[in-house]
């Protein structure tokens, strides 16, 4: 897998931190999730570099904290 690639990976990855962060209803979490389940397509097809499949367990936490909170909070944040 190429540098080019791994950073595209990165930024993007940055970009749906960004969004589980400001993600405040159900819609827009399950949204996100399915972003997700493109993402980790995206970085099985090009190899699974560790650095990037670390980066995605991490958003999978972050998402599952969220909506945990929106859950938490009566369903409205």
């Amino acid at each position: 897998m190429s540098v080019e690639t791994t950073t595209l990976l990165l930024e993007e990855a940055d970009i749906i931190m960004k969004e589980i962060k400001e993600a405040r209803k159900l819609a827009d979490l399950l949204r996100i999730k399915e972003i997700l389940r493109k993402f980790r397509g995206a970085v099985e097809l090009a190899g699974s570099p560790r650095e990037v499949k670390q980066k995605l367990v991490f958003l999978e936490a972050q998402w599952n904290r969220q909506f945990r909170l929106w859950k938490a909070n009566g369903n409205r944040f």
